[in-house]
Formats: structure tokens, C-alpha cells, sequence
């Protein structure tokens, strides 16, 4: 039975969507969030560390959005003209805050207004999220992060490891001193929340009692949560059927994960 399930399943492949509209706050990410979130105010840091294993690469990507930037990676390999060129076109911003006071109490899970916040964001500010730090060597870091710093540029540095993990003692000075922020594991609420999200602008319901199901069963990482919901999207497309436990009972049985 489930070989001829899995050969009907046709792998539908979710593209990496690193909006605003995408994110989730959470326990997990609730620091982090903020500062993203908050950094052109006149109080906040211009730069920061955020490490962890879940959703830094989605940080960035937000950071770079709501301050006109850029995310680099390794694959960029870029010279230091590129970071001179990104760093040198300033342009004075007023403080200001992003998302309004509520933000500072934010309870947990909740999320801000995207539509007003990005109506409010400025048109063009230099700010630059390399990620991840490990990939690029320790002595472009060292310059790109005194570049940065000299031009007061907006600036996010991500890692799967803590600032103190750099061998440079002056590139580990540096980091640290900078505000930290870890990323934690994502708790049940959350995957529960990205995969109703994904399956419901996919177009597929889920019932809460379903999710917890599921959830229970499935390894905590944002791999198993996109494997998941592709095989249920398409179990439920290619069956005209909604999502329901007895399907998540069939898919587990066939120990596709």
C-alpha cells in the first residue's frame, strides 16, 4: 500500500519565502524579532549577533527588507569594495520605531501589523546581514565588521554558534560586544502555527486537533515541517480529501520520515 502511495506522490517542492508575512514570533525568536523589528530607534544597537539552529537566514532576509539592504553570503564572495560601496551611500533616518510601543510588550506568539509597518519604512538605508558568519573568513569578517562600524551602517551578523566561537581574539572582541541574541528550538505552538499557515495559503485545512496530532509525532525541525506539509498538501489534493488524523496515520505508517 504505501509503495503505490509513494509513487503516486508527486514531491511538490515549497520555495523559501522570507517575508514579514512568513515569520512567526515566538517564545523561541521574541528578542531576536524585536530587535529586527526595532533596531532604527535611536536607543537600539545598529548591529547585532543572533545565533541559532531555527530561522536566522529568515531574520536576515527581514532585516534586509525593512532597511533596503542586503543579505551576503559565502556564494557572493564579496571583495571589499562591495562592502565599501554598501557601508559608504548613507543617508541620515530619524529615529523612529518600526512597529508601535505594543511591540515592547508583545506577548508571546503574536505578531505585528506588517501592512502598517511597512507602509512606515524608510526608502533607502545602508545595512548589510552576513550570513552565516562561520562560512566567511575570519579576517574579511574582521574588516567588513570595522567598515560597518566607521560608517554606522545598520549591521546583523547570524551563526549556528555563539559570538566567543571565532579563533581571531580581536574579531571575538568585537562580536561580543555586540547584543546577542539566541535563537531557541521551535516549541510546539510554533510548528503548529507554520504548518497551518503553509497549508492554509496552500489551500488546505487543518483542523487544531489534527495538528496536535501530527505535531506530537514529528521531529522538531523547519525540514520536517516543509517534507510534512507537502506530502500532506499533495495526499490531500491527489485524494480529494481534507487533512484529517487518519491521513497523518497513513503517512506515518509508511515511515516516510
Amino acid at each position: 500500500m504505501c509503495g503505490a502511495m509513494q509513487a503516486q506522490l508527486l514531491p511538490m517542492k515549497l520555495s523559501d519565502d522570507y517575508s514579514l508575512a512568513k515569520w512567526i514570533v515566538a517564545p523561541c525568536n521574541e528578542l531576536a524579532s524585536k530587535w529586527v523589528l526595532q533596531c532604527t530607534n535611536a536607543e537600539m544597537s545598529r548591529m547585532a549577533y543572533i545565533c541559532g539552529d531555527f530561522g536566522k537566514t529568515h531574520l536576515a532576509h527581514i532585516f534586509s527588507q525593512l532597511l533596503c539592504g542586503r543579505v551576503v553570503t559565502s556564494q557572493d564572495e564579496p571583495p571589499r569594495q562591495l562592502l565599501l560601496d554598501i557601508a559608504g551611500t548613507k543617508q541620515e533616518v530619524a529615529p523612529h520605531e518600526l512597529v508601535d510601543s505594543r511591540v515592547n510588550s508583545m506577548p508571546p506568539a503574536s505578531a505585528p501589523d506588517f501592512e502598517r509597518l511597512e507602509g512606515s519604512l524608510p526608502t533607502k538605508i545602508d545595512a548589510i546581514a552576513i550570513d552565516p558568519v562561520e562560512n566567511f573568513d575570519e579576517k574579511w569578517l574582521f574588516d567588513a565588521f570595522n567598515i560597518l562600524r566607521e560608517n554606522n551602517s545598520y549591521a546583523l551578523f547570524t551563526s549556528r554558534l555563539p559570538a566567543s566561537h571565532f579563533d581571531l581574539l580581536d574579531l571575538r572582541s568585537r562580536m561580543m560586544s555586540l547584543p546577542s541574541f539566541h535563537l531557541g528550538n521551535p516549541d510546539d505552538y510554533m510548528i503548529k502555527c507554520v504548518i497551518a499557515k503553509r497549508l492554509n495559503d496552500l489551500g488546505a485545512l487543518v483542523d487544531d486537533g489534527t495538528l496536535a496530532y501530527l505535531v506530537a509525532r514529528i521531529p522538531r525541525s523547519f525540514a520536517a515541517v516543509n517534507e510534512w506539509v507537502e506530502k500532506l498538501n499533495t495526499y490531500s489534493s491527489l485524494h480529494q480529501c481534507r487533512i484529517s488524523k487518519h491521513v497523518v496515520r497513513i503517512l506515518l505508517q509508511c515511515n516516510e520520515f
